[in-house]
């Protein structure tokens, strides 16, 4: 299982991709951005993530950091980070992301 992460209407363009792993490790991420959002991001499915949708997801993380003990699974902590990075730089530069599940 995978989720593909592309600029919107530029499919042909992958922009990176979360493994099972990754998935795993921001289950609980997606969980309160769904019961936030109402939005459910599925890893089998399709899904727009608007820039705005991005910025609670970046809030959701940034609360996690600072509620969790970073040492415990820090395999975790750097996907989330990285995961956060990533969504950064493409709020800040005002890209709507298109998700892609297998």
């Amino acid at each position: 299982m995978a989720l593909d992460f592309h600029i919107l209407g530029e499919k042909s363009k992958r922009l990176f991709g979360l493994d099972d792993t990754k998935l795993k490790h921001l289950e609980d991420v997606f969980q309160k951005f769904k019961q936030q959002t109402g939005i459910y991001i599925d890893p089998y499915g399709d899904l727009i993530v608007s820039v705005e949708s991005q910025k609670i997801i970046i809030q959701i993380i940034n609360r996690w950091l600072t509620q969790e003990d970073l040492n415990l699974d820090k395999d975790k902590t750097k996907s989330i980070l990285v995961f956060c990075g990533l969504l950064t730089y493409f709020s800040e530069n005002q890209i709507d992301l298109e998700l892609h599940g297998d």
